[in-house]
This record gives structure tokens, C-alpha cells and sequence, in this order.
């Protein structure tokens, strides 16, 4: 399972070794906001609108959106909680999951919304 946390800006501030591979890059690469350039295009915008929104101390964040890795898409479902320190919202830490196979037999598999 990808493992991430961001800073309180959105920016990824670390990542494990699932994520990488996951997303297919490195450690470096998938820092900032380096691991938007593996969104599909066609949810690139989706994601950067959630990705501000998730820049509040909202409790839990879950989004679902799809990969594109050398051609080959897949869906991935990303949780978080926010991260909180004397109350004040520090950014947030989460997971990343291959969802494809479940979304194959989901009746609902949609163009990208999630």
C-alpha cells in the first residue's frame, strides 16, 4: 500500500517505497506535486480542484482517480487524514491503492469522476 504525507500547502513531503512503484517513479520525482504527472489527463483537472480542498483541516479526504503508466491505465483510491498539531492543520497523511480490478466489475466504472 502507498504510503504519503503532504505539508499543509498539498506538497508531498514523503512517500514509501509502494508509492513509487505504484506510481512508477522515484522518491525525488514523486516529492511536491511531482506525482500529478502520472494522473490521466482526462482527471488531471479533478484532481488538482481536490487537491486544493484537501488543504483544510478536514478530518478524512478519499478520492478515486486513474493512473496513466507507460500507456497503461489504472484506477487508485487515496484516503487521508488531516494532521493536526496544538490545533493547527499541518497537512495530511494517507494511503494509495490499486483499485483496477475492483473497478473492472464495478457496475458503476464511470469516466472518471470518483
Amino acid at each position: 500500500m502507498g504510503i504519503y504525507q503532504s505539508d499543509a500547502q498539498g506538497r508531498c513531503v514523503y512517500v514509501n517505497a509502494a508509492l513509487c512503484e505504484l506510481f512508477g517513479m522515484t522518491e525525488k520525482d514523486a516529492m511536491g506535486v511531482g506525482w500529478l504527472d502520472r494522473v490521466h489527463p482526462e482527471d488531471r483537472a479533478r484532481v488538482e480542484a481536490a487537491r486544493k480542498h484537501a488543504v483544510t483541516p478536514i478530518p478524512v479526504f478519499h478520492l478515486e482517480y486513474r493512473l496513466l503508466l507507460n500507456g497503461r491505465t489504472i484506477w487508485v483510491a487515496s484516503f487521508s487524514t488531516a494532521l493536526m498539531e496544538g490545533g493547527i492543520f499541518k497537512g495530511r497523511i494517507g494511503t494509495v491503492t490499486d483499485i483496477t480490478e475492483a473497478k473492472k466489475h464495478s457496475p458503476e466504472e464511470d469516466s472518471g469522476s470518483g
